[in-house]
């Protein structure tokens, strides 16, 4: 089982689906752009990937999330996956 796995949130819950990679390892959780990923104007799919990977994840994996222009609206959106 890898250390590390990089990739977008589709392809990272395909591998999960295929048994290519197990979820109850899961303890971190990097989310990059979060804020593009988040907002719901043209990434609906990413977001719902991201809400059923945190769902299947275990509750006590620590979160962070990363973007270089977070802006105030979606603030409460990352607080709340961010809490889970």
């Amino acid at each position: 089982m890898p250390s590390i796995v990089v990739g977008t949130p589709g392809r990272i819950k395909i591998l999960a689906r295929e048994k290519d990679l197990s979820w109850k390892n899961v303890w971190h959780f990097i989310l990059d752009e979060c804020d593009k990923i988040l907002e719901s104007l043209g990434f609906a799919d990413t977001r719902r990937d991201v809400q059923e990977i945190f769902k299947i994840t275990s509750h006590d994996k620590q979160v962070m999330m990363f973007s270089a222009t977070l802006s105030k609206e979606i603030r409460p959106v990352c607080k709340k996956f961010m809490q889970v």
